[in-house]
């Protein structure tokens, strides 16, 4: 290990800092995954879901990149290149899908996985006292699940049924005398 500005002891510097970079190779997972997500969406959804997923790539990365910066400030060398995150993100690839929906319920899955993962690392690093990682990984748990449960609305909100299998009602539908 590096030196480092940490109080922390050394054995909690690489334990919290392994599974600490862990999450930020989730995290940049995730944004590949949503960056797909942003390129490929179709549908009558377009407009909200592009920015969305863009939103999701942007609060990912950024938050990748706190997590590991601390990892480098604990003192261990950051893992997070293109190798690290096909072996070990959580986020499965996305298929070649452009529907909108589908890929909102794809990466609605993709964001619960990491979430999971979060948490797990939250109370790891939590029993560790490593007050600084914990706060970090409470703030991208709060920023992800929040887009995340945006982006699932779309298909688990009863919104989206009217979507699918209606069109919106004209002038001429409405009843006369109103």
């Amino acid at each position: 290990m590096m030196r480092s500005p940490s109080p922390l002891s050394p054995k909690v510097r690489q334990k919290s800092g392994e599974k600490i970079n862990a999450v930020a190779i989730d995290l940049l997972g995730l944004s590949m995954v949503a960056k797909k997500a942003h390129w490929n969406t179709r549908g009558p959804l377009f407009g909200q879901l592009h920015a969305l997923f863009d939103e999701l790539y942007t609060a990912s990365t950024e938050h990748a990149d706190k997590l590991a910066e601390h990892v480098a400030m604990l003192g261990l060398v950051v893992a997070g290149d293109h190798i690290d995150v096909a072996r070990d993100a959580v986020s499965d690839a996305l298929p070649d899908e452009t529907d909108g929906l589908a890929l909102a319920e794809l990466v609605s899955d993709r964001v619960r996985a990491t979430i999971a993962e979060i948490a797990k690392t939250r109370e790891t690093v939590d029993e560790l006292e490593n007050e600084d990682g914990c706060q970090l990984l409470c703030d991208a748990s709060i920023a992800i699940s929040k887009l995340g449960w945006t982006i699932g609305a779309y298909v688990e909100g009863p919104e989206t049924e009217r979507v699918r299998k209606t069109e919106p009602p004209s002038k001429d539908d409405e009843p006369e005398g109103e």
